[in-house]
């Protein structure tokens, strides 16, 4: 896993999926029961992205664009004009 993940966040996710592969285990599983578990995991997952990238919210605002060289541009879609 991430050497700079929190333990915190390392026991969530071994968690989850303990949780997922005990129910996936089960034959009478329901497929709500899988999904909510699945769904706690991604949630989970996410926050390694999170604990390794920052909180995200830099470029939420355009505050981390600054540093970027961004440009926006307009493109045709050439397929596009030959059908209409």
């Amino acid at each position: 896993m991430v050497k700079n993940c929190p333990t915190k966040i390392k026991k969530a996710i071994n968690d989850a999926i303990a949780d997922l592969k005990s129910l996936l285990e089960n034959d009478n599983a329901e497929p709500e029961e899988i999904k909510e578990k699945t769904e706690v995991l991604n949630t989970a997952q996410m926050k390694i992205g999170q604990a390794i990238y920052g909180s995200g919210d830099e470029g939420a605002d355009g505050a981390g664009a600054e540093d970027e060289n961004v440009q926006d541009a307009e493109f045709k879609d050439k397929d596009e004009e030959k059908k209409a």
